[in-house]
């Protein structure tokens, strides 16, 4: 009997082994993967061929070879203005570039009319804070000459009082000294 309750228990414990949260987690990221890749091949179809471990790198290699096609199916730089059918060679898509020389003209124009608005705004703030500034200093200039005024007259009164009591000492002590 000890050998089948053994046998079970070992049983149990490779049952708890298989789901353990690290385990879970492993197989939880692995169905993860497949269902974004069962979702990629729905989306992009059974022809495209995506190595998820190289996306860059073997986008960038189709994405060569493609403009490869197309620089030879045309024969010239892109920006000619000329009209090209949907789809090239093999399937490819082909895009055009077009460059507008008036459009980039007006733009820059643009740029530079909204540049000499914000220079004519800093000249007239500048200005006007150099006119502030005057008007500080005017302002400082005629309050120190008004303290200057009332140190004078205070020293005025001063003296005054004080060439009184000199006065009134002097008398003192000439009766004193009678």
């Amino acid at each position: 009997m000890e050998g089948l309750s053994l046998q079970a228990s070992t049983r149990e414990s490779s049952a708890e082994e298989k789901f353990t949260p690290v385990v879970m987690t492993q197989q939880a990221a692995q169905l993860k993967q497949q269902l974004v890749s069962a979702h990629l091949d729905s989306l992009l179809g059974p022809q495209a061929h995506i190595n998820l471990a190289d996306s860059h790198g073997a986008l960038a290699k189709r994405l060569l070879t493609q403009l490869e096609a197309v620089r030879e199916s045309r024969g010239a730089p892109g920006g000619e203005g000329r009209a090209v059918g949907g789809k090239g060679t093999d399937g490819v898509v082909l895009y055009e570039l077009h460059s507008w020389p008036e459009q980039n003209r007006f733009s820059e124009s643009a740029k530079i009319v909204e540049l000499e608005k914000r220079i004519a705004i800093w000249v007239e703030e500048s200005s006007v804070l150099g006119k502030m500034n005057e008007i500080a200093k005017h302002k400082v200039a005629t309050e120190h000459g008004n303290t200057q005024n009332k140190v004078q007259q205070t020293m005025k009164e001063n003296l005054h009082a004080v060439e009184e009591n000199f006065a009134v000492l002097d008398r003192r002590m000439k009766k004193l000294s009678k």
